[in-house]
């Protein structure tokens, strides 16, 4: 499995207990997986899952080399 990196811009969706406080966030979102397709599908449904509503990819997916 690699590791991936993935930043999206996000804003709060009506369920957030931040909506009326924050516009929107970057989220930073560390993936384990086996293709940069798969962790770009998981970053976006664990935001969502967050009550944040993904609005742009950032940054991303770049694989991290992990030091052995």
């Amino acid at each position: 499995m690699k590791i991936y990196l993935i930043v999206i811009k996000t804003t709060p969706s009506e369920w957030n207990e931040h909506k009326e406080s924050l516009e929107g966030a970057l989220a930073s979102v560390w993936v384990k997986t086996v293709s940069a397709e798969s962790a770009l599908l998981r970053a976006l449904r664990y935001v969502s899952e967050h009550q944040w509503l993904p609005q742009e990819v950032q940054m991303g997916p770049i694989e991290i080399e992990m030091p052995a």
